[in-house]
């Protein structure tokens, strides 16, 4: 995955696993960022997900998103 395919992408989070290949990170890296809050990060049951639009505003990449995909809930 790259950061057009994160842009383009229709999910409303990566898994760790996407997240690393985006980074050029280990999954271990992410895993790592989450629990010392650098990256924003869900925790379902033992399952971290990767919000796509705050991942995108973190790394300025958000800009070519559409007002509606960026709106807060």
């Amino acid at each position: 995955m790259n950061l057009d395919d994160a842009r383009a992408s229709r999910s409303a989070a990566f898994t760790v696993t996407q997240t690393a290949e985006l980074l050029d990170v280990d999954t271990r890296t992410v895993s790592r960022a989450c629990d010392e809050g650098q990256l924003p990060c869900l925790r379902i049951g033992r399952r971290l997900l990767i919000p796509r639009i705050p991942l995108l505003t973190l790394l300025g990449a958000a800009g070519q998103l559409s007002e509606l995909e960026t709106a807060p809930l």
